[in-house]
């Protein structure tokens, strides 16, 4: 961090740096207050190196990422006061959302859950592919709720770093919706409550994927994600 900040110590306040992209333990899930302890101790580091540069550095800001970049356990565990810093008001806090998982990740059924190809109120499809109830829209708008809770209402800015999920096939209208809805919805609650959300593009047009950007092609690969975004942009209002 102490070369890559002294290479942009100069850029203006329109470069961030994020410290580390999804903090995690050996066996997922299982940070607890000694072991986000020492996940602050290490983002403290990159905090006192950018600092040391100089420059426009010296009032940078700067994210930190919450245990795992996950929205529950950054709430439950992340103190941003624990953090010292030369200059107030200079630190941002970043998690992802690709929740729930067997709708936006998953790619193979596993013993403790199938795919989902559906979600979203009104999404209905088959039973066992078909998002539970309390995972749809109210479950969005509940976690980022909590991070509006948590840091915005005390004067953090977050962003949700990542979110996104797979376009697992075309010709099935309920997916196309689904994919829509999803999209919507993070950009709507997010935006809602003071966050900023950035779309994962894998950029890859093989299925599955999160491509909302044909790149090469200088167009828009899935009118469905954009569609999404537009809508939940648009539907949503900044709380500040």
């Amino acid at each position: 961090w102490t070369q890559i900040a002294t290479r942009f110590k100069n850029y203006d306040e329109h470069l961030m740096f994020g410290g580390l992209n999804e903090p995690g333990m050996n066996t997922l899930g299982k940070f607890d207050a000694t072991s986000t302890a020492a996940l602050i101790k290490y983002e403290q580091a990159f905090i006192d190196a950018v600092r040391a540069t100089g420059g426009n550095n010296a009032s940078r800001t700067l994210i930190v990422q919450g245990p795992n970049t996950n929205i529950d356990q950054t709430y439950n565990l992340f103190d941003v006061s624990k953090f010292s810093d030369s200059v107030s008001n200079r630190l941002m806090v970043e998690v992802h959302f690709y929740d729930p998982w067997q709708f936006t990740g998953m790619t193979e059924d596993a013993s403790w859950g199938k795919m989902w190809y559906y979600w979203g109120t009104g999404n209905t499809g088959d039973s066992n592919r078909t998002a539970t109830s309390t995972t749809t829209e109210s479950y969005v708008s509940g976690q980022m709720a909590k991070m509006k809770s948590k840091f915005v209402d005390k004067g953090i800015p977050v962003i949700i770093g990542e979110y996104g999920a797979n376009y697992r096939f075309t010709g099935d209208a309920t997916h196309n919706a689904s994919i829509k809805a999803y999209y919507k919805a993070v950009n709507q609650y997010s935006i809602a409550n003071g966050c900023v959300p950035f779309a994962w593009d894998t950029n890859a047009l093989s299925y599955p994927n999160m491509t909302v950007i044909n790149r090469s092609g200088l167009s828009i690969n899935n009118q469905y994600m954009m569609s999404g975004i537009t809508e939940g942009v648009n539907a949503a209002t900044w709380p500040y």
